[in-house]
């Protein structure tokens, strides 16, 4: 019980300086972006000001600042780190935000075993993909042996993370996934699957049909 205590401590530290970060560097875009990416979400109403009334609308709305928009041509990331005082700037923050620079997939897994009650073993469904180790001692611990993850995933520490935006699904739940992914997209006029760029839209839009609020476990 106490190894799981610290491994969560270490969990929600590590979300905690996550929320930090991903609220500050959204911080710089200014009121028109936001509502742009917002209507590109459904998040906003005939009034024009953002509805987040849902859980995980807020962090959907931030990745898509974060990891697609850009100022003046360049990541936010790099413009918000550039900001930072060396001296006073949390390590742990400054490798998080390093990490998002690298690598990072918005993709879907399946579980397949897990490990040392903070690992995750998941398999790809999409033919490009890669197996990953997620490392999440809560989810570890409430999840179930056949769920499906999708989300934004970076590196870290010789695993994988997923970056505030994670949608559960029952394992029996691939079959209706991949019908929906196969559908056209009216914005690409082409199936959902073959536009990666639209996955986080896509994702975001299924899991509230009928993904598992990861609230509620």
């Amino acid at each position: 019980m106490f190894l799981f205590r610290k491994e969560q401590r270490e969990h929600n530290l590590l979300q905690q300086r996550m929320t930090k970060v991903n609220t500050a560097v959204a911080k710089l875009f200014d009121g028109p972006s936001i509502a742009r990416v917002g209507k590109e979400l459904g998040l906003l109403g005939k009034d024009n000001k953002l509805r987040l009334e849902k859980g995980g609308d807020s962090s959907a709305l931030v990745d898509l600042l974060i990891f697609r928009e850009l100022l003046d041509g360049r990541s936010p990331v790099t413009v918000y780190l550039e900001q930072q005082n060396d001296e006073f700037f949390p390590a742990l923050q400054r490798e998080l935000l390093e990490a998002y620079l690298g690598e990072s997939r918005f993709s879907v897994f399946q579980m397949i075993s897990r490990r040392e009650r903070r690992f995750l073993e998941l398999k790809p469904l999409l033919p490009d993909g890669d197996a990953i180790v997620l490392d999440d001692a809560v989810l570890a611990k409430v999840a179930d042996d056949d769920w499906i993850l999708a989300g934004r995933f970076i590196p870290w520490k010789g695993n994988w993370i997923h970056a505030d935006v994670i949608y559960a699904f029952d394992g029996s739940a691939r079959e209706k996934i991949f019908f929906e992914f196969d559908k056209v997209d009216p914005v690409t006029d082409q199936s959902f699957l073959a536009s990666p760029e639209r996955y986080p839209h896509f994702f975001f839009r299924i899991y509230r049909e009928f993904g598992i609020p990861l609230g509620n476990r």
